[in-house]
């Protein structure tokens, strides 16, 4: 339950359900996670708590985790998406209009059961394997239920508006002004973090009761080649940079293909099965082959580097930006546009402003023609 707690499993999650969900949805839950990234850097880095094997001599840990302890991360992550999970089922719910067949009433309700007990799982496997203590659990709780309401009701709206916005076209300004503004306010949140990590390794000194019981109780190779403490926390913060991959692709996909309908995954499972087999065989290099490629004694940069920000970006922007294309190839793709309320135009996007219309994007004769024919064209 501890290895399939962390992060890295999250987003390999993320990486799964893009197969199956709209890139609103599967954007929405990555900002959730990314959300969760960041709270845990900021917070372990300025609370520098540490783990109860750490100070309690009877306590022997199954798993010697050698960062920060406080929040439990494991626990907030389940509680987080657990709760966003819900929110964002209960929202989709009271506004459709269809009603709910029996089947969807027992599916709700077996999601429910299971999602209590993912949340006592990962709480009590801290207790249990020594590396939360209590304190750290609950306020793992409040941190993954503080960051399940804020992403559903400050973030999941706009978040949709703007990425549907995105996939119907922008303008080139548009598109240059998008990119600007994610990459000034993703720089913030890594400079915030970075600023903490370099107050952190000025003012935290460990304990000399803690060195001693890691040097009992964890493995001498762990010890050798494992980052620990403030280290460990900043280089696990690279994963954030799998949602800049996500936008850039994102932005990518709608500036030069012309974007992505929203139910462009709605197709029979084994298609979708065959899109999780083909993300796969790029997703399992990309995250497992930098383990082999540096040790963590390297230095914490160049461990950050090479093994979470570049895997993490990478990835999302492949699968954003440049998989459809792999996918239109081989037919797994659903292309039709039904839903109500979204737009396209073949000859161009119509953006509508108070006062004019303005078309914009490229335009070919055999793409003219076709959209002479279309009589939803105008």
């Amino acid at each position: 339950m501890y290895h399939v707690g962390s992060t890295k499993h999250y987003l390999i999650g993320l990486m799964v359900l893009f197969n199956f969900a709209s890139r609103q949805t599967t954007l929405y839950f990555t900002a959730v996670i990314s959300l969760g990234i960041f709270v845990t850097a900021f917070t372990k880095l300025s609370f520098k708590d540490g783990r109860p094997f750490m100070w309690v001599t009877s306590i022997f840990p199954y798993v010697c985790e050698l960062e920060f302890g406080n929040p439990a991360t494991e626990t907030m992550n389940a509680v987080a998406l657990t709760f966003s999970s819900g929110l964002f089922l209960k929202h989709k719910v009271d506004t459709s209009d269809a009603y709910l067949s029996l089947c969807q009433k027992l599916g709700i309700c077996l999601g429910v059961i299971f999602g209590i007990f993912f949340v006592m799982t990962y709480s009590l496997q801290g207790i249990y394997n020594g590396t939360n203590s209590i304190d750290a659990v609950m306020f793992g709780v409040e941190l993954g239920l503080f960051i399940a309401i804020y992403s559903h009701y400050f973030i999941r709206e706009r978040l949709d508006k703007h990425v549907t916005k995105v996939m119907e076209g922008l303008r080139g300004e548009s598109y240059r002004q998008a990119k600007l503004t994610f990459a000034s306010g993703f720089a913030l949140m890594f400079l915030a973090v970075t600023f903490e990590y370099v107050i952190c390794m000025v003012s935290f000194e460990p304990k000399p009761a803690w060195i001693y019981q890691i040097s009992v109780k964890c493995p001498v190779s762990q010890q050798l080649y494992e980052l620990i403490f403030a280290d460990a926390v900043y280089a696990e913060y690279g994963l954030i940079c799998y949602i800049a991959g996500c936008y850039a692709g994102l932005i990518y996909d709608a500036e030069h293909r012309k974007g992505t309908i929203r139910r462009v995954n709605k197709t029979s499972f084994k298609a979708a099965m065959v899109r999780v087999l083909i993300s796969a065989a790029v997703i399992v290099p990309c995250f497992v082959l930098p383990l082999f490629l540096i040790k963590d004694n390297f230095g914490v940069f160049l461990v950050m580097i090479i093994k979470y920000q570049a895997p993490a970006f990478i990835t999302g922007y492949l699968l954003y930006g440049h998989f459809k294309v792999v996918y239109e190839k081989f037919g797994l793709l659903n292309n039709e546009d039904t839903n109500e309320g979204e737009t396209r135009l073949t000859i161009g996007q119509i953006e509508k402003k108070e006062d004019f219309k303005e078309i914009t994007g490229r335009r070919t004769h055999s793409m003219y023609d076709e959209g002479m024919n279309d009589k939803s064209t105008f």
